[in-house]
């Protein structure tokens, strides 16, 4: 009885009951059949009305895919996805890092790369310092590198961070020339 009223509520438009309904559809619960696209159909819904949870739980269930997302715009997909990357969603933040770095430009994406970094997501452990150092930001891209190099959850970011390191440091001695990464 609970889900009929829900249901009737979540297609007038609330906001709270389209992300019940939505959660519901996707974990087959309250008598409702497992249904990603229904559930997919309702979190967009209310993560369109700003409902944090149900951006959160959209970005998730399309595994932070954005062409899962099916956003009005870039800047709708991006808010979404920083949403979920604020609750700790790692492939979220890396993921609104390369809408950003190709919509708005390095400065706009290395903040969620460092998000995205700071949570273990080896990709963004690699595009974050390759950012900073772009910025100027030696130090900050050696120590990120550092860490992107001794990771093991993505071999090939680990290696091209040792191959970034390995220029960054011989920058250093004497009479080399600044090589670009």
């Amino acid at each position: 009885a609970s889900m009929a009223l829900l249901l009737r509520a979540a297609a007038a438009g609330h906001t709270e009951a389209q992300a019940v309904v939505g959660l519901a559809y996707a974990q087959g619960q309250a008598g409702l059949a497992a249904d990603l696209a229904t559930a997919l159909s309702y979190l967009r819904r209310a993560a369109s009305s700003g409902h944090t949870d149900a951006a959160y739980n959209l970005v998730a269930l399309c595994g932070a895919r954005p062409s899962c997302l099916e956003a009005v715009n870039t800047e709708q997909a991006v808010g979404w996805l920083q949403a979920a990357a604020a609750e700790g969603h790692a492939q979220a933040g890396f993921e609104a890092g390369l809408l950003l770095l190709r919509a708005s430009g390095a400065e706009a994406a290395t903040a969620s790369f460092l998000l995205a970094a700071r949570r273990g997501h080896a990709g963004a452990m690699f595009n974050a310092p390759r950012l900073l150092h772009q910025a100027g930001d030696t130090t900050q891209a050696v120590a990120w590198f550092t860490k992107a190099a001794a990771q093991d959850d993505d071999h090939r970011a680990a290696a091209d961070a040792k191959a970034a390191l390995a220029v960054l440091l011989s920058k250093d001695e004497p009479g080399n020339a600044k090589a670009e990464l």
